[in-house]
C-alpha cells in the first residue's frame, strides 16, 4: 500500500488545521456538525486528497 511522503504529511497537517470536515467532506462527516476531525473523517480526507487508503494511525501533531 502507499504511504504519504513527509511533504504530504506536512501538507495534510496544514489542511486539517485550515478546513473543517464539513468543508471537505460535505454531509459525509462522522459527526452531525462536521466541526471537528475524527479518525473516520481524516481517513476520508486522506483518500480524497491523496488517493491513499488510510490503513494505520498517522500521528499528526498540531504544532503552533
Amino acid at each position: 500500500h502507499h504511504k504519504l511522503t513527509p511533504a504530504q504529511k506536512a501538507e495534510l497537517r496544514k489542511r486539517l488545521q485550515r478546513y473543517t470536515p464539513r468543508q471537505v467532506l460535505g454531509e459525509n462527516t462522522a459527526t452531525a456538525s462536521g466541526a471537528h476531525w475524527t479518525t473516520a473523517d481524516v481517513k476520508q480526507a486522506v483518500f480524497h486528497w491523496y488517493e491513499v487508503i488510510y490503513r494505520s494511525h498517522i500521528i499528526l501533531t498540531t504544532e503552533k
